[in-house]
């Protein structure tokens, strides 16, 4: 990766700065895919234990073609409504708290918020490493700035003071 006109130092720096942009955009991906697996299952959850709670209220206590919609769909007897009743409970009741550790450890390792974070820090990181590239804004040393004296800096200088502000500000964006 040799670019014409550029130090073997600034090509290093940039070379440095695509590697940390690499790793953000992985770092990226597996978080969202955590995020996504966690957020689908804690929602699949919630679906179950309410499709469990409602067919233990339209269960009843045995077959009545009259009675309530499982009654009337399903024949079982008095004493296997009484089974399914009690299997149906122990999952209304152990359903929710699984949902609850769940939703307490996708919160407490925040996927979606480092997801962000990765995004806008390989984001930002571009848009250095593109600025740096075409010496432009803050890199751009080589005019007069408001209220600045005229600094007679030389190419190899002004090229070093370039780049200290783009490692300085790459390693910002590392350090957050």
């Amino acid at each position: 990766f040799d670019e014409h006109g550029k130090t073997d130092a600034e090509t290093h720096v940039v070379f440095n700065a695509w590697n940390l942009h690499a790793t953000l955009c992985e770092n990226a991906k597996t978080l969202r895919r955590k995020s996504v697996i966690a957020q689908f299952l804690i929602q699949a959850l919630a679906i179950v234990t309410t499709v469990f709670a409602i067919s233990i209220s339209s269960l009843g206590t045995g077959h009545d073609p009259q009675g309530l919609l499982l009654q009337r769909i399903f024949p079982f007897d008095v004493e296997e409504t009484k089974v399914i009743h009690l299997y149906l409970g122990y999952a209304v009741l152990i359903l929710p708290i699984v949902t609850a550790l769940l939703t307490t450890m996708a919160s407490r390792r925040q996927w979606r918020d480092k997801w962000s974070v990765c995004i806008m820090a390989a984001s930002q990181l571009t848009a250095e490493v593109y600025k740096f590239r075409m010496m432009v804004l803050e890199y751009d040393n080589s005019k007069e700035k408001e209220g600045d004296k005229v600094d007679v800096l030389g190419g190899k200088d002004r090229a070093r003071v370039s780049r200290n502000l783009f490692v300085a500000r790459i390693q910002a964006l590392y350090t957050s």
